[in-house]
Formats: C-alpha cells, sequence, structure tokens
C-alpha cells in the first residue's frame, strides 16, 4: 500500500511557492520575449519545475486513488494518471537541468543545436510514455487492475538520472559563476531531491520524492530566487547588488554582452520642488519606460540617477540607447508640473571593452561632466579617458595622504663657469600607478581638480627645505628653477 501523506505535502508545497512567485508580482516572473529567452530564462525554468512537481504530485494521487478502488470501471482512470505522473515528472528532470544551466549562466547561444541534443532524451521519454497505451513497455495493469513496471522503466529512470548528472555537471565546471550563498542553495537543492530519489528506490511504497524535491525549491526560493535585497525598492528594476551578480557569471562562463548606462542629468534642480514620493513617481516612470522598450534587456537601478542594462544581442544596443535618449527630448509630469530632463548614456562591450569586474565598477564610477545641452550618447574612448583620469586623481589624493611624492634637484652645469651652478626641482611619486607615469600626464588631471596648488606648495616647500640645507648652503648652487601651473598663481 502506497504512503501518499508526503505527495499531498508535496503538493501543498509546490502550490504555494507558485502562486507566491506570482502574487508578489517580482518584475523577473514577467516572461522575456522568444521562445529561446523563455527556456533558458531562469525564473520561468524555476515556474516550470514547481509547475511539474506539483502536478506530479496530483497525479500521483489521483492514481493511488483509483488503485485503492481499482476495477473495470476506472482502470482508464488509473492507467492515464499513471501516464501523467510520467509525462510531469520527466519533465520536472529536464527543467532541473535547463535551470542549472540557467542559474550558472551556461549557453549554448552560438550552438543552438546542442539544445536539441538535450532535449532528445526527454522527447524520447515522452514517446515511450505516450504509445505506452499499446506498448506497455513502461507499466501495464494486469488482470487484477494491479499496477506493473514495464521491461522500458529503467529507460524512463536512466533519463532521469542523465539529467541529474547534467546538471550536476553544468553546476560544478561554473560554479565559480555564482555566489558562495547561491552555490550553497543549489547544492542543498540537489543533495535534498537525490536524497528523496535514493529514498523512495529503496521504498518504492514510501511516496517521498516529489516532496524532497518540493523541499529543495523552497530552499531554492527563500536563497537563490527571493532575493528582495537584490530589488531596488523604489523603481522594482535589480539593484547594484544584483548587477555585480549578473557580470560575475557571465564573466565566468566568457558570455559576450554590452553593458549600456543611462545617466538622469539635472534632477538635483527640482529636488526641492518634490514633495513626500514625487521623486519616487519619477524613478517609476523612467523605470517602467525603461521597461517598455520590447528590447530583450536585463535592467537595473544602480542609484537614483543611474540606471543601466545587460544586452546579450548586440543588434539592439544601438535601438535601446536611441529609445532611451529620445524619451528625455519630452516632459516628463509629476501632477500639475511638467519639466525636462537630460541623460548621458554610455556602452560598454564586454569582453572587447572591458572584461573584468573592477573595470564594469569603474564604468559605472565615473563622473561624465555635462559637456553640451540635451540629450546625448558618450562613446567608450571618451569614458575610457574620464575614467583614468578618475583613477589618476585618486592616485594623487593617496599619495599626498601616504607620502607618496618626492622631489629630486637634476644640477644645472654652466660650461662657462665649469660648475653646478644651479639645479631644477622635479616631482616624482614613489610609489602606485603614478610612479611609471611622467608628471606631465597626471599634471593636467591635478590642474583640473584643484589638486595642483597642494603639489605646487609641496614642491615649493621641498626647495625651501633644500636651499635651506646645511650642505646646499656650502655648494656653490646659487639658486633652483621651479615649475609652476598658471592655476597655482590665480
Amino acid at each position: 500500500m502506497y504512503t501518499i501523506s508526503f505527495e499531498i505535502t508535496a503538493l501543498i508545497l509546490s502550490v504555494f511557492c507558485f502562486a507566491y512567485c506570482l502574487i508578489t508580482k517580482r518584475r523577473q516572473y514577467v516572461l522575456p520575449k522568444g521562445f529561446y529567452n523563455i527556456i533558458t530564462n531562469q525564473h520561468f525554468l524555476f515556474l516550470l519545475m514547481l509547475a511539474a512537481n506539483a502536478l506530479s504530485a496530483a497525479a500521483s494521487i489521483t492514481g493511488v486513488y483509483f488503485a485503492t478502488i481499482a476495477s473495470a470501471e476506472v482502470v482508464f482512470w488509473q492507467y492515464f494518471f499513471h501516464a501523467l505522473y510520467f509525462v510531469f515528472h520527466t519533465t520536472l528532470s529536464l527543467a532541473f537541468a535547463l535551470y542549472i544551466m540557467a542559474v550558472t549562466a551556461t549557453s549554448f547561444k552560438k550552438h543552438r543545436w546542442a539544445y536539441a541534443l538535450i532535449y532528445l532524451p526527454y522527447i524520447a521519454a515522452e514517446i515511450i510514455i505516450l504509445t505506452n497505451h499499446w506498448t506497455n513497455v513502461a507499466f501495464y495493469m494486469d488482470e487484477q487492475f494491479i499496477y506493473h513496471r514495464g521491461s522500458w522503466m529503467p529507460v524512463l529512470y536512466g533519463i532521469g538520472v542523465f539529467y541529474i548528472v547534467l546538471g550536476l555537471f553544468f553546476f560544478f565546471k561554473n560554479m565559480k559563476a555564482i555566489s558562495r550563498a547561491d552555490s550553497a542553495a543549489v547544492g542543498t537543492f540537489i543533495v535534498i531531491a537525490t536524497l528523496g530519489i535514493i529514498i523512495q528506490a529503496v521504498r518504492s511504497d514510501l511516496l517521498i520524492e516529489l516532496f524532497a524535491e518540493s523541499l529543495a525549491c523552497l530552499v531554492i526560493l527563500m536563497v537563490l530566487e527571493e532575493k528582495t535585497g537584490n530589488i531596488d525598492l523604489v523603481t522594482g528594476l535589480y539593484n547594484r547588488l544584483a548587477f555585480t551578480d549578473a557580470n560575475r557569471r557571465y564573466l565566468a562562463v566568457k558570455e559576450d554582452y554590452s553593458i549600456v548606462l543611462v545617466k538622469v542629468v539635472g534632477l538635483e534642480k527640482y529636488s526641492s520642488r518634490f514633495f513626500g514620493r514625487d521623486e519616487e513617481a519619477l524613478l517609476m516612470q523612467i523605470a517602467t519606460y525603461l521597461s517598455s522598450t520590447q528590447i530583450e534587456a536585463e535592467l537595473f537601478c544602480l542609484k537614483s540617477h543611474v540606471f543601466a542594462a545587460i544586452i546579450k544581442n548586440e543588434e539592439d544596443v544601438p535601438l535601446f540607447v536611441s529609445m532611451a535618449l529620445s524619451r528625455f527630448k519630452n516632459t516628463w509630469s509629476l501632477g500639475q508640473v511638467n519639466f525636462l530632463l537630460d541623460a548621458i548614456s554610455t556602452t560598454a562591450r564586454v569582453p572587447e571593452d572591458i572584461d573584468n569586474l573592477a573595470e564594469i565598477e569603474d564604468l559605472v564610477a565615473v563622473n561624465y561632466p555635462k559637456s553640451k545641452t540635451g540629450s546625448y550618447h558618450i562613446p567608450y574612448a571618451e569614458v575610457e579617458r574620464l575614467s583614468k583620469l578618475r583613477v589618476y586623481e585618486e592616485e594623487i589624493n593617496q599619495a599626498f595622504q601616504n607620502g607618496g611624492f618626492e622631489v629630486y634637484f637634476q644640477p644645472i652645469y654652466s660650461i662657462q663657469e665649469g660648475k653646478t651652478v644651479s639645479a631644477e626641482a622635479l616631482l616624482r611619486a614613489k610609489n602606485g600607478i603614478l610612479k611609471n607615469l611622467s608628471p606631465e600626464i597626471y599634471v593636467p588631471v591635478a590642474e583640473k581638480t584643484g589638486l595642483i596648488r597642494q603639489i605646487g606648495l609641496f614642491v615649493f616647500e621641498e626647495t625651501c627645505r633644500f636651499l635651506s640645507d646645511p650642505r646646499t648652503k656650502a655648494s656653490q648652487i646659487r639658486y633652483v628653477e621651479l615649475n609652476l601651473s598658471p592655476f597655482q598663481f590665480l
């Protein structure tokens, strides 16, 4: 006699998780457009696992019920629900493997035919089940209407094992693509589901496999799917943490994609006029518009005025940029107030332009000074130049804080007098990036940021100290030449 209490629990748990995902209306559960994007979408595959698990449990419970009242009148339904169980359970195995691939950013985008190979065992299993009415190779009912496994049942179990092994392979192969917490969640999912399979294999009357799988899905929901910490509470888009996680995954598996940044300019001019949640309402308007472009992209709100998109189809990038910037040519409305905002966008290709997280963080952190009116796009080469300027600025500050500058005095020899009569003061960095750079590179940065005043004073004071040194006074050096910036005099 079968024990179905675990199956009933599995059904309740799976339905609860499925309903929770849909009722909370998380943005990630909005299906992407295009069949390929759907079958490779992590969140759709998670819903598919929950649905397959719930339907498997429902079919199993109903099949067991009809087995308890087995007769010629109900044998068709007994047979029908047993077949449904295998249809849905095989789907669950496939969804598991595809979900692991999606979580670890495993992609066959360049070789989509590989997906056909992955689906072949699933198709074969479904054909075996759907034709079993005539073949009885999967299962059959004897004259007493008792259920028996057929000669090909090991094939169905073998296909299920194949997808489990496939999921394990992709998990361990690309484990570095996900965070330690996510890796632990997926590992726990696999362990719990595997234990359920083993226990049911040993005790076929104890229908615990689906319960273990639904419990494993609950772990995934709590840790991997329900990432409220990854959602910007104002816009509903993914936040900075999710942006970093996404880039970490794609970099680990060497995915080709583009990062588009859209920075809203001029928001601070209106901040004093906003009341209550007006500014939040405006950000939601911007987020809603970017989400409505019909372009397949992962959208993020990195700061209150900085939005980002990860786009895998290179042809969609200029279209997304054009649509985003064109919207800022029109006014935005808050109640009875209409006003204009500008936006500056930039695009970077991964890995052609940038190939690590540090460079991506620099891309986000660069401050783009507005050089012209209206909304416009900045080429990545210009962003790269600005990024270097920011790095040099930080290095100059660090050098001042840590005593990283020193002054050398280059002797100037007089041929007429036949001796050294003066010297030129030369600024040099002791360490860091600046050590290997000519001052001609980073001094202009200091001039633009105002740090030149500190540099000039430092060189001037070191020169005075040099001239006041008894050894200098005892020498024949009469003066020292200084290089001072025009900004120093201003």
